[in-house]
């Protein structure tokens, strides 16, 4: 697939993309419902405004890609490379980042309902006006994070091998 093809909306209806290189694709605005990224990588990518209900981007390569305005229900993140990614102004529901690497990801804005964030690495991520309700932090590195409030915290289930900032410590 040429990795800086303009894809069809229609064309990517529960697609299989599993193990595929779409570097720098833009899939912007496009209808990911239950299509599979499955390590594929998708490093650059602009994924802005799409609808991935049910997608799988498990083990996928994000680093830098765009999800800006994304609705993401059901997604699994799962062990993917999403540094540097943008998720502003996203909504996430049910959504599985378990074991990722979301260092200085952009959540600025994002609406975020039992995301589940355990064991992940959100070092330096972005958090600021994030909502976040009924999440799972449990085990999660957020050290440096921007933006995070008490609020948010108490609002997500951690443990103690939860990191927080230290400007959380006490």
């Amino acid at each position: 697939m040429n990795s800086h093809a303009r894809m069809p909306k229609d064309d990517v209806i529960h697609v299989n993309l599993s193990e595929a290189f779409i570097r720098g694709a833009n899939l912007a605005g496009a209808s990911l419902v239950g299509a599979n990224f499955y390590k594929t990588d998708c490093a650059y990518a602009n994924f802005s405004g799409v609808n991935a209900t049910g997608a799988n981007f498990a083990s996928a390569k994000l680093q830098s890609s765009n999800f800006t305005e994304a609705h993401l229900v059901g997604v699994n993140f799962s062990k993917s490379i999403a540094t540097d990614a943008i998720f502003s102004s996203t909504t996430i529901i049910g959504g599985n980042f378990s074991g990722a690497d979301l260092r200085k990801a952009d959540f600025t804005n994002a609406v975020m309902t039992g995301v589940n964030f355990s064991g992940c690495n959100l070092r330096g991520a972005n958090l600021t006006d994030a909502l976040i309700t009924g999440g799972n932090l449990s085990g999660a590195n957020l050290s440096d994070v921007i933006g995070l409030t008490k609020s948010q915290l108490m609002s997500a289930a951690t443990d103690d091998k939860t990191i927080l900032p230290k400007t959380f410590a006490e």
